[in-house]
């Protein structure tokens, strides 16, 4: 009998989509009657299955095999997660905890019990010859430590290191990377290699060049076995959103919307900003009252929000009914169209990216040198999940020189110029870096 029912699970296995496998992670796959004995009997046919073993490395990838071997490896991962939740001491020992990085917006695994955090909270201004400075997040933690600063004076950069100063001693932040708009905003981050003591980093300020910040109150990073152990937490479409609020000075707060992705999927916006008509997030008190989110001023901050609170309310309540995803580890597509010499020319050139299809349906020479695409991506806000606009890159990943026309209502690419050479009869480019719009809402009601 135990011998039919591991084979209708395979069976099963084999037959399954890996998509429908998407949100598993959050049901409880504990229940009566398992089977220890037979959980030793699937684990190891499904190994096997992955020609995998002590002695023996997993087989080559082959792409016949691939939709089997993930199919097999989520269900094994479900299988030993029942299997574990019989087990306290050994999922007690396996228990990964997540720890909330203010002013870096993500949140990391921490898998050694042993290893504490040291953040800033929240972020710190201070005045000197360099402008205004922030202070936006600080991370001590084992052998290491980062800084992350922004400002007002582009002159900031030129500024290379960051001191730590605490009762224990000066530590030099490197400079590591800056960004910086014009004559004004700039960011930049900082990292210290080395161990850095924990005691008494309550009480310790910043120099910058000849800045000195006000006093930095480092404290444990907050702690939670899941993202929904957070805060305010909701699931759509396989994604969970949690919000962290912070008090700031005086009536100001502050949400950190925190998700956990695939991959380097990231999420660029929320709705902060209208990622299409009538997809923009909303935010009101405990009493019902809208409330104004503020507008990023120098750099945009996607999963940040910041808004005034004049009443002071207990608790917020966040509709996010869209967000935007970018994938930068969607495989290059290649796409060729005609050049045409001069004039319009009807064209239908269909092509997918990431799953999704987009057809070219006109060139334009504009002159000599340029000409225009019209394409469509078949974006639907109503879909749970639409392509809204991608990326040109050369053969070689480069990012291409080009313009772009969005549409006014939807956001999404409609037309594209490009340039060309005297005579050109076709030109290819490798489209990247889906813009996937995934629908909601998520709905935050206990924000606090």
């Amino acid at each position: 009998m135990a011998r039919t029912e591991d084979k209708d699970i395979f069976e099963w296995m084999d037959g399954i989509d890996p998509k429908e496998l998407n949100g598993l992670e959050e049901s409880d796959p504990t229940g009566e009657g398992v089977d220890e004995a037979a959980w030793v009997r699937i684990s190891r046919q499904t190994f096997a299955r992955l020609d995998f073993n002590k002695e023996k490395e997993a087989v080559p990838y082959r792409k016949a095999i691939r939709r089997r071997w993930l199919t097999a490896a989520c269900v094994a991962v479900i299988l030993c997660t029942a299997f574990i939740s019989f087990l306290p001491d050994a999922r007690a020992e396996l228990k990964k905890v997540l720890q909330f990085i203010p002013g870096f917006d993500f949140v990391q695994q921490n898998d050694d019990p042993e290893q504490t955090t040291y953040v800033l909270t929240k972020p710190l201004d201070s005045i000197g010859e360099n402008g205004k400075i922030t202070v936006d997040g600080v991370l001590v933690q084992g052998a290491g430590g980062q800084i992350a600063l922004s400002g007002d004076n582009i002159s900031a950069v030129a500024v290379k290191s960051a001191f730590l100063v605490t009762e224990q001693g000066e530590f030099e932040f490197k400079q590591s990377n800056a960004s910086w708009g014009g004559d004004g905003p700039w960011q930049a981050g900082y990292y210290y290699e080395g161990i850095i003591p924990y005691k008494g980093l309550d009480n310790t300020f910043l120099r910058f060049g000849n800045t000195t910040t006000g006093k930095l109150h480092l404290t444990k990073a907050k702690t939670a076995d899941d993202l929904a152990g957070f805060g305010s937490s909701d699931m759509r479409n396989s994604i969970r959103i949690t919000g962290i609020v912070t008090l700031l000075d005086g009536r100001s707060r502050k949400v950190n919307l925190l998700t956990l992705l695939s991959g380097r999927q990231i999420i660029n916006s929320y709705g902060k900003e209208p990622i299409a008509e009538g997809l923009q997030l909303e935010l009101a008190d405990d009493q019902a009252h809208s409330l104004q989110i503020k507008k990023d001023t120098g750099f945009t901050k996607p999963s940040e929000l910041l808004f005034d609170d004049p009443i002071g309310a207990d608790h917020y309540r966040l509709v996010i009914p869209a967000i935007r995803i970018v994938d930068p580890e969607a495989e290059h597509v290649k796409v060729t169209l005609p050049v045409p010499e001069e004039g319009t020319r009807e064209i239908h050139v269909s092509s997918q990216l990431a799953g999704f299809p987009i057809e070219f349906t006109r060139v334009e020479r504009v002159n000599a040198k340029s000409m225009r695409i019209e394409v469509n991506t078949h974006f639907d806000a109503d879909q749970p999940r639409s392509l809204q606009n991608y990326k040109l890159f050369t053969k070689d990943g480069v990012g291409m020189s080009y313009s772009t026309k969005l549409n006014e209502n939807t956001w999404t690419v409609e037309s594209e110029w490009l340039s060309v050479e005297q005579g050109q009869k076709d030109i290819s480019f490798y489209i990247g870096d889906p813009q996937i719009v995934v629908k909601g809402p998520w709905v935050l009601n206990d924000l606090r």
